[in-house]
């Protein structure tokens, strides 16, 4: 039924490749309700709850602690622990270099036992990783970019490449363009 209202509302053939119900949302400890007047929106989160505007980043994480299949609990502690934990992370690979690092195997592991994000969140906040393999899996998860590094730093190759060939493109397509202007003429 979700589906094929979110199809009709956004006149989309498919609103997403994968469609997962998670546990039932909970503000400070109880069932999140218009009748109990605590209903939260992402909006009300990202511009003011609790007394502070919430980044983006901070409130997936803070869901993404939960697994899918659990109730979340939607706390103003739990939001702060997660904005802790992500100046942790970027404090952590701030100096990092992720071309020296590796994608920390029990990361893809809890991700591939059924989305187990709780237990790969819990694998990458473990203190004996190496900063450079905290790097190259938040990377990898999408989660940072190559900008998020010191500056200075060598760049990914696979990024150097990429930003090398998108460059190529634009010179050739600007090149193009001036010809076209030429001939015209």
């Amino acid at each position: 039924n979700e589906i094929a209202q979110s199809r009709c509302a956004f006149h989309t053939k498919a609103m997403a490749n994968y469609w997962m119900h998670n546990g039932f949302l909970q503000v400070e400890g109880e069932k999140m309700s218009k009748s109990l007047g605590n209903f939260v929106t992402i909006r009300e989160l990202l511009t003011g709850w609790k007394g502070r505007e919430w980044p983006g980043a901070v409130i997936r994480l803070a869901m993404l602690k939960t697994h899918y299949h659990q109730p979340i609990d939607w706390t103003a502690e739990r939001l702060v622990e997660a904005d802790v934990e992500l100046g942790v992370f970027k404090n952590t690979v701030r100096m990092a270099n992720p071309d020296r690092g590796q994608v920390l195997p029990d990361v893809v592991s809890a991700l591939c036992d059924d989305l187990n994000t709780h237990l790969a969140l819990q694998a990458l906040m473990r203190k004996e990783n190496k900063p450079d393999d905290l790097a190259k899996t938040l990377m990898w998860l999408g989660v940072m970019e190559s900008n998020a590094f010191e500056l200075g730093r060598i760049e990914s190759a696979d990024r150097r490449r990429a930003v090398e060939t998108a460059q190529k493109k634009t010179k050739k397509n600007t090149l193009s363009k001036e010809d076209k202007k030429k001939n015209r003429k």
